[in-house]
């Protein structure tokens, strides 16, 4: 198992990385044994998980369950009510604890519930997709979206603990172990070559890369995500070098309502917005292009740029300024200015 800490005080936390600890979470969740736990998560990913996770949360105290549409449209108050609902049904008190599996939707709305009901609880969150192992479930960031714009109303409340057992991604579809790995790319630009370099020999969609390799990968770009959370938790400057890709990737989602690209293939496009134009090449696409040596997706060039017709996003996730406009980086592995 690879542990890497999030040092922020009295909120700190870790993340385990192991394949095979979702048997594990009463060993793993061990200083939280006697709570009260409430599952949230989504229907597909229950019927895939949900029970055996489920037994090994009962080691900890009474489990009940909660179960979320699937998708980002779904990532709204209609479901939170819900969540807040089924949290009263399992008479979950102050010292409770929510437990988020799922992707990033899940984890969001799960962690929202937890920092509003009753002035806020405890939650963990159990990441089943590649891109939620390396982005979302790390740093407390939680919330919903609302007509206006993507995650408009939120919160930071960060986990007691994030577990990641790759054996799920062993039940994602190509197209999902590939939108995660642009996040993973985003992070070898931010802070690390090797992790870089590796994301651009792999084979298509990450597929026959072994479990060192995997956890080598997730490892690292956790490693990076979390070292930018410990010296900006609430992204007064730094941390919106972790948004490099979202202002275009927002837009994007929004204006095609949430249908045609998933999250990480939305900001793979974002993170290079000058180079290709993602309506020429149909829903999904952009997961198949590779990534140049700058970092984005590399396709052909699009008779126009992505951004005449697009919503300007309004909400959290992308940099202040102008659409189009990214988080600086001088080469894959440094910062500009960080």
């Amino acid at each position: 198992m690879i542990e890497i800490p999030v040092e922020l005080g009295e909120r700190r936390y870790a993340i385990a990385i192991g394949h095979g600890l979702a048997r594990l979470l009463p060993d793993v969740l061990g200083f939280l044994r006697g709570r009260r736990v409430v599952l949230v998560s989504s229907r597909r990913v229950f019927a895939l998980h949900g029970s055996r996770v489920a037994r090994a949360l009962a080691a900890l105290g009474p489990v009940g369950h909660a179960l979320m549409p699937d998708g980002e449209r779904y990532k709204n108050a209609t479901t939170l009510e819900a969540l807040y609902e089924a949290f009263g049904r399992a008479r979950l008190g102050r010292d409770g604890l929510v437990v988020a599996l799922g992707g990033g939707v899940v984890g969001d709305v799960a962690g929202f519930a937890a920092a509003t009901y009753m002035r806020g609880i405890d939650w963990v969150t159990v990441p089943t997709t590649l891109l939620s192992m390396v982005d979302s479930s790390i740093g407390g960031k939680v919330g919903i979206n609302h007509s206006g714009a993507k995650n408009l109303i939120g919160a930071f409340h960060q986990p007691r603990a994030v577990v990641i057992d790759p054996v799920f991604l062993d039940s994602l579809p190509l197209r999902e172990v590939r939108s995660g790995a642009y996040e993973v790319l985003k992070c070898g630009i931010l802070g690390d070559r090797a992790l870089f370099a590796s994301v651009r020999r792999a084979p298509p969609g990450l597929r026959g890369w072994n479990r060192v390799d995997v956890e080598r990968a997730v490892a690292d770009a956790c490693r990076v995500k979390a070292e930018v959370v410990e010296r900006d938790e609430r992204e007064g400057g730094l941390r919106r070098v972790l948004n490099l890709g979202h202002t275009l990737g927002h837009a994007l989602e929004s204006v095609t309502r949430y249908r045609r690209f998933t999250h990480g293939e939305a900001v793979g496009w974002g993170s290079h917005p000058r180079r290709a134009d993602p309506r020429q090449e149909g829903p999904g696409r952009p997961g198949r292009l590779r990534p140049s040596h700058r970092g984005g997706p590399r396709g052909r060039q699009g008779r126009r740029g992505p951004g005449r017709d697009q919503e300007r996003p309004q909400g959290d996730g992308g940099p202040r300024g102008a659409v189009g406009a990214v988080a600086p980086f001088s080469r894959p592995g440094r910062p500009s200015g960080a």
